[in-house]
């Protein structure tokens, strides 16, 4: 992911800085909640075993992703776009498990 992409995905409305490079800049609040939701996301990507670069890629069918992939996804609707998408793993997760009993 670019750094670009990164700072957009953070919800972060600065850029880069005039030399093209990432800027040192503190979360904000909103910032701060967002990087807690994509940890979040990572961390039960890994719990459920799969592999986060071709998982964020693939697109997601049913509402409320209408095959957008998850990276999109969370790109276009932010925070809450972010916390949609962890419900949905943790959905996910659990139907996983209930199936292997």
């Amino acid at each position: 992911m670019s750094d670009l992409d990164a700072l957009a995905l953070l919800g972060h409305a600065g850029g880069l800085t005039q030399k093209g490079t990432r800027p040192r800049f503190k979360l904000s609040e909103a910032e701060n909640e967002m990087m807690a939701q994509l940890q979040d996301i990572d961390a039960a990507l890994d719990a459920l075993g799969l592999e986060p670069r071709q998982w964020l890629r693939e697109p997601l069918s049913g509402a409320p992703f209408s095959g957008a992939d998850p990276i999109t996804f969370v790109t276009q609707h932010q925070l809450p776009g972010a916390r949609e998408l962890r419900q949905h793993m943790l959905q996910q997760g659990l139907r996983l498990s209930l199936q292997q009993r």
